[in-house]
């Protein structure tokens, strides 16, 4: 365009892409937050970019790509797409059976979370990858605050009881196993 600076051109690409991700036209949106990024790698809102490139990659069914863009947002200092980015980050590598990674993103996630749906959600997602990674003492202790926690869903409360339960059992503890078990079928 005649007679705009450089980063006139640049809001203008980057509000383009954007608007379109905004709006979930996210296969139109994808190439041209793609060539911002190109053009503009140390642009001014490289970071909202990757958030929306992931949105992006994410409804394209290439998770892998989602899951890099946003751990390029995690890379950055911290911006109002730091929670988001840490949740979707942490949802798409348990998604991919990636639980060290996924734990590394809930820990993330219990950091900087605002939302206390998404402070449940990183301490859901902590019990669980701490079980399957076989670390029963901090699994316990995620299960003990899921299981606590008055907002939790019926459905992971008894997950979490099942763990508790289990935890118990492999430790030995025959009779607090055998009352948590007990309190399920209660259910």
């Amino acid at each position: 365009a005649v007679g705009l600076t450089g980063q006139e051109i640049e809001e203008r690409l980057f509000k383009a892409a954007v608007n379109l991700a905004i709006d979930g036209n996210y296969s139109q949106a994808l190439p041209r937050l793609e060539e911002y990024l190109r053009q503009y790698e140390n642009g001014n809102h490289v970071g909202e970019a990757h958030f929306y490139l992931a949105t992006c990659l994410n409804d394209a069914s290439d998770a892998s790509g989602a899951l890099l863009s946003y751990e390029k947002v995690l890379s950055l200092p911290p911006s109002e797409f730091t929670e988001a980015s840490a949740l979707g980050a942490a949802t798409l590598s348990w998604n991919n059976g990636d639980y060290t990674r996924a734990l590394d993103h809930y820990r993330l996630l219990a950091e900087v979370a605002t939302l206390q749906a998404n402070k449940l959600e990183s301490s859901i997602g902590s019990m669980r990858c701490y079980y399957l990674l076989d670390q029963p003492e901090q699994a316990f202790e995620y299960a003990n605050e899921v299981y606590l926690d008055e907002s939790t869903p019926e459905s992971i409360k008894r997950t979490a009881a099942l763990w508790l339960g289990r935890i118990n059992y492999d430790d030995g503890n025959i009779d607090d196993a055998l009352a948590i078990f007990n309190s399920l079928v209660q259910y």
